[in-house]
């Protein structure tokens, strides 16, 4: 087996391999009819017995045989003749969408109670459109077993990286909770307002190489469909884990600026106002050296000319690109606040907001220490 990059698929396809103890790009065909009766019992039980599994099942693969109501049969029966009718149809119609492999059943109908992103069966036949979509039965099979990697904050859960050492991370601390029996509600149902904390959290996970990290958080109940992704990268981790070592974390956290990083916006804004040691941090991750100098050297000839109150009131009133130039060119008037012309081009050009909260933390922070 091979990865998909895909998040229900490569879920499932790291719980395999935990379960199986054999990396995953060794695991065949075969182990997965193997594991059959493995992991119909353990998500039967699941269901059966634990109330998170038995709610959350419906918001991530509704209409499938684990939101069926046995009749005659158990739980874990119906789960396993699914598992069954899905790996005993691997064809070789098509090219799978997914893994890429010559394994699609042009027969077999595959649709969203299965995987987060197909249509439904429903969709298919009012529509009279094509009866397939072409998804392998392998990865469908994987997809279902994602579930016992499912965490929810606010909506179902899974992570996603690059990084096979971090899913197998994640994937190992999951299936640790099932297999000790904890309260899984506490564990696993995380209020929503903390999903990038839960980000930042695994973020700082001691494992090197990882180039990004997804939260995918997904809808896949009846008309209820949706997602939200939050993706921190290689230097946003970097960013993290320096403000850790440094005991700064804390304060970059309590300014929400998680949140920002998370979903990549600009760090530093007209509402926060941050110690010097944290500023430069910021400085570093998010402006070239010619931008720092730039924004430093306007600060300085701003405050040097005018009074920080006065300078913080105006600069607060420069909601638009044409009112932050005119700001600029009104105090250029009595002092240059550049060195070099194309500066000027720069510091009022695409990115002016951003220049503008840094320009306004400068005033704040010099402000801050006439007043000790």
């Amino acid at each position: 087996m091979n990865r998909s990059y895909m998040p229900m698929i490569d879920n499932g396809l790291f719980v395999l391999e935990y379960y199986l103890d054999k990396p995953y790009n060794q695991i065949t065909i075969n182990d997965l009819f193997d594991s059959i009766n493995y992991f119909a019992e353990k998500i039967g039980h699941f269901i059966e017995t634990k109330e998170f599994y038995r709610k959350v099942v419906y918001s991530t693969h509704m209409n499938s045989s684990f939101t069926q109501i046995p009749k005659g049969k158990s739980k874990e029966t119906i789960i396993k003749e699914q598992f069954q009718e899905l790996l005993e149809n691997i064809g070789n119609d098509k090219e799978c969408i997914y893994c890429s492999n010559k394994r699609v059943n042009i027969n077999l109908n595959i649709d969203r109670k299965f995987m987060y992103g197909l249509v439904s069966q429903t969709f298919y036949n009012s529509s009279n459109n094509l009866q397939t979509v072409d998804v392998c039965p392998i990865c469908a099979y994987l997809s279902m077993i994602s579930i016992l990697n499912i965490q929810k904050i606010g909506m179902p859960t899974l992570y996603i990286s690059d990084s096979d050492d971090f899913m197998r991370s994640i994937t190992k601390s999951n299936q640790t909770i099932l297999d000790e029996q904890n309260n899984l509600d506490e564990l696993f149902n995380i209020p929503s307002n903390l999903k990038s904390t839960k980000l930042i959290e695994i973020a700082l996970l001691d494992i090197s190489n990882i180039g990004y990290i997804t939260q995918f958080c997904f809808q896949n109940s009846g008309q209820l469909i949706g997602e939200v992704e939050r993706t921190i990268y290689k230097k946003d981790i970097e960013l993290l884990k320096r403000l850790d070592n440094k005991g700064l974390l804390e304060e970059f956290m309590s300014f929400g600026l998680h949140d920002r990083l998370a979903l990549g916006r600009s760090l530093v804004t007209d509402m926060v106002y941050c110690s010097s040691r944290l500023l430069k941090e910021l400085e570093v991750f998010e402006l070239k050296e010619e931008e720092k100098k730039i924004i430093e050297y306007a600060a300085d000839t701003l405050i040097e000319i005018e009074d920080s109150n006065k300078l913080l009131k105006e600069i607060k009133l420069c909601n638009t690109q044409s009112k932050f130039n005119n700001f600029i060119l009104n105090y250029s008037e009595k002092k240059a606040l550049v060195k070099d012309v194309k500066h000027y081009d720069i510091l009022t050009g695409y990115n002016w907001a951003k220049y503008r909260d840094y320009i306004n933390m400068h005033i704040l922070i010099q402000k801050n220490k006439e007043a000790v």
